[in-house]
């Protein structure tokens, strides 16, 4: 099968899960009387995205055969990442999100953290209340989902999240190994949430969930330097921002042990940077950037490898189609990189 006729099987799934999503968004938002505040939540929802992490989910448990019925722990998935963004858009000052006006810059910073908080409560409830009203077969695994997506995604992240902060107010340069951290703590726990919780509703054996944990601890991690570098190549989420505001990213560490000095002038000159000034970075630090990249195809290696635990089928292949397509932006930005030289 060519990668066109993958990406097209990969579409129709998505098509599919973002139909089910809407029909439980509707759920969802059925329990707020609120307009206001239903227009608040629904915001980021209703602007679309990649559906990455309830995709990944379903075509995990649908390759396991699950019975169980996914779309409301489908929809908490999706629904935790789009709540992370309202406080994220506010600590980064972020203007556009999915081609439209952040939420604090549509309304205010206090709408986007309180609506966040809002956010946040009913998400659980909305679960819980599925496991209340027998609208999912496992309430054992279904309470497990809960305390797991709590323990060990939203607390990670939230960690995370606050050791970034600190790190971008001081003038001292983090290690390698800390920035890592940071960058894979901050995104990958939900996608390796997404594939384990898949397998363990389906009642599949524990060491296969935690392969599947670390396959997809590799993806988020992928999925975040991949953010991270294309921050220096223009798009509608801007450029440089992470150079501007002084975040401590893996590429800026290493960059930073290459030449502290030339670092430090750009991170000095912060928001004042000129676009002709963050191309400049980049090309300074090719090398780094290279680096970077190799991380990159390594993280995702680990987890096409560890494809082998899911059954062969045509929701396993949605899966590679999901790693493929994280191979093929990190050549894009390797190609991007040395047409621009």
């Amino acid at each position: 099968m060519t990668i066109k006729n993958k990406l097209e099987q990969l579409y129709i799934l998505q098509t599919n899960i973002t139909q089910k999503l809407g029909d439980e968004m509707e759920l969802f938002l059925d329990e707020i009387e609120d307009p206001d505040i239903k227009e608040i939540l629904s915001y980021y929802f209703d602007l679309g995205g990649k559906r990455m992490r309830p995709t990944l989910f379903y075509a995990i448990s649908k390759a396991f055969g699950s019975e169980e019925n996914l779309n409301p722990f489908s929809l908490i998935l999706e629904l935790i990442h789009n709540m992370s963004l309202y406080h994220d858009d506010v600590l980064d000052n972020a203007e556009e999100r999915r081609g439209a006006p952040t939420v604090h810059k549509k309304w205010d910073d206090a709408t986007a953290i309180v609506g966040g908080d809002i956010f946040h409560g009913m998400i659980h409830k909305y679960l819980i209340d599925a496991i209340i009203n027998n609208r999912v077969k496992s309430k054992d695994k279904s309470l497990k989902f809960i305390s797991d997506l709590i323990n060990d995604v939203e607390l990670t992240i939230g960690s995370a999240v606050l050791t970034e902060m600190k790190l971008a107010k001081t003038n001292k340069m983090p290690s390698l190994e800390l920035s890592l951290k940071v960058a894979s703590d901050k995104t990958a726990p939900l996608f390796a949430f997404s594939a384990s919780a898949a397998a363990s509703l389906a009642n599949i054996d524990q060491e296969i969930c935690d392969k599947l944990y670390i396959m997809g601890t590799k993806m988020g991690f992928a999925f975040q330097l991949l953010d991270d570098l294309g921050d220096y190549f223009p798009s509608n989420k801007g450029l440089g921002n992470d150079l501007r505001e002084g975040r401590k990213t893996p590429f800026i560490v290493l960059c930073h042990q290459k030449d502290n000095k030339t670092v430090e002038k750009y991170l000095a000159i912060g928001k004042e940077l000129e676009t002709s000034e963050i191309l400049e970075f980049r090309n300074i630090f090719k090398e780094q950037f290279l680096e970077v990249n190799n991380w990159i195809s390594t993280s995702l290696k680990i987890a096409e490898e560890l494809l082998i635990v899911i059954p062969e089928n045509e929701y396993k292949d949605n899966v590679k189609v999901i790693i493929e397509m994280l191979f093929i932006k990190n050549e894009e930005f390797k190609t991007l990189l040395n047409n621009r030289e």
